[in-house]
Parts: C-alpha cells; sequence; structure tokens
C-alpha cells in the first residue's frame, strides 16, 4: 500500500506513544474544495473588544473536489478534513490525519507536530 499526501503540507506520523517519528509524507499536490462566497454582512462594533472597524462576514457554499486522483489500486491518499466533508464517504481511499486529542502529537509551544494515527475519510 501506498501513501500520498494530498494536502499543503508534509504529513508526520509518529509511533502510538508520540515519541519517535514513523514517517514524514511530503505532498504531492493539494486537493481543495471550490468554494462560492456569498456575501452575509458587516459587523460594526465590538464592544468587548474596542474593535470599531467593519467585518465582513460571508457564507460559504462548496462545491467540487479539485485536485484529488482517480483512485489507484494500492494507494491511499491522505486529505484534508474539509475535502473528506465534501466527499461525504464516496471514497474509501482517502484518509485524514487525525488531530483529536489521543492521537495529535504536539510541539513545546502546543502546535500540531504530527499525528500517531489516520482516519477513514
Amino acid at each position: 500500500m501506498f501513501l500520498k499526501n494530498f494536502t499543503p503540507h508534509p504529513v508526520v506520523i509518529f509511533t502510538p506513544d508520540g515519541k519517535d517519528k514513523l514517517a514524514e509524507i511530503q505532498s504531492s499536490g493539494t486537493a481543495r474544495v471550490e468554494e462560492e462566497i456569498i456575501q452575509s454582512g458587516v459587523l460594526d462594533r465590538f464592544e468587548n473588544t474596542g474593535l470599531a472597524a467593519g467585518v465582513e462576514v460571508v457564507e460559504k457554499r462548496y462545491k467540487a473536489v479539485v485536485g484529488l486522483p482517480a483512485p489507484v489500486d494500492g494507494v491511499q491518499y491522505i486529505i484534508s478534513v474539509i475535502v473528506a466533508a465534501a466527499l461525504k464517504g464516496s471514497r474509501a481511499d482517502c484518509l485524514v490525519p487525525d488531530t483529536g486529542p489521543d492521537s495529535a502529537v504536539r510541539d513545546k509551544e502546543g502546535k500540531i507536530a504530527g499525528v500517531k494515527r489516520l482516519q477513514k475519510a
């Protein structure tokens, strides 16, 4: 089985205890979801922040997945959770990095350095 990463960044996989790096899978391309942005309004003021300038509020409508190759025997594709949501379980060959608290490995600053496991998309 081959893993191909179609997220825009390397995916690092650690051992189950989170201490050792098993693999760092570089991006082979980027699968993404086309989106339509619809203007929804403007927030003019936030009392608790002092921010007086308008902040645009939009609605996003997700459309087609682009950049993801057709299925190939023996290949599993790592994709983002937003791409997985758009696919709605239609592809058995896609996986997502499991960034939940039991799987995410964090660096000293608390940023995610990798994951211990992948999840079905």
